[in-house]
């Protein structure tokens, strides 16, 4: 319980990381109905939005999906198989905390300041919370497989989330 409980607790702070990390501007910043410009009057309003998004992902997100996925499947090389499982409590921790982590994400998906406007943000920001249940119970449950095979259905989610919003808004990312 006192895990649990713990576990919790860094979820949270983790997930408040990106908000904490924009202060908002100066009061003389503002202008034009809470839009953010320079002192050219170029507005930005949409560059905090888009790196409080990349912020997400990058310190939020993609390390706890990066957990779920190294801690999945095997490698098999010239020199044998290895099992990806983890194999001690601390691995399978770390596999229920990125979980806790994906799980509360759809719900930082959807905040309104977030949230796109139509039913597909909703639906795959619903699936990554839901993934992410269905991953910390197989953790508890240590069942590697059912955590094979959550690790698709996340990826699954991620790639079809970054195909609707990402790769369509921003077609050069996909040259890189």
């Amino acid at each position: 319980m006192v895990l649990r409980t713990c576990t919790a607790l860094g979820v949270l702070c983790v997930a408040l990381l990106p908000a904490w990390g924009h202060a908002p501007a100066a009061e003389h910043e503002l202008h034009d109905h809470g839009h953010d410009h320079d002192h050219h009057g170029h507005d930005h309003s949409h560059d905090h939005e888009h790196d409080d998004m990349q912020d997400l992902m990058a310190w939020v997100l993609d390390p706890a999906a990066g957990v779920i996925w190294r801690s999945a499947g095997s490698i098999t090389t010239m020199e044998g198989t290895e099992d990806l499982a983890p194999t001690t409590a601390e691995g399978w921790d770390r596999v229920r905390h990125a979980a806790s982590v994906i799980g509360e994400s759809g719900y930082l998906l959807m905040r309104p300041d977030r949230q796109r406007d139509d039913e597909d943000w909703g639906r795959l920001s619903e699936a990554m919370t839901e993934i992410g249940g269905r991953t910390f119970i197989a953790a508890e449950q240590r069942d590697a497989e059912a955590i094979f095979d959550l690790g698709g259905e996340l990826y699954q989610a991620c790639l079809a989330c970054h195909q609707r919003y990402l790769i369509d808004k921003q077609p050069d990312l996909m040259m890189q």
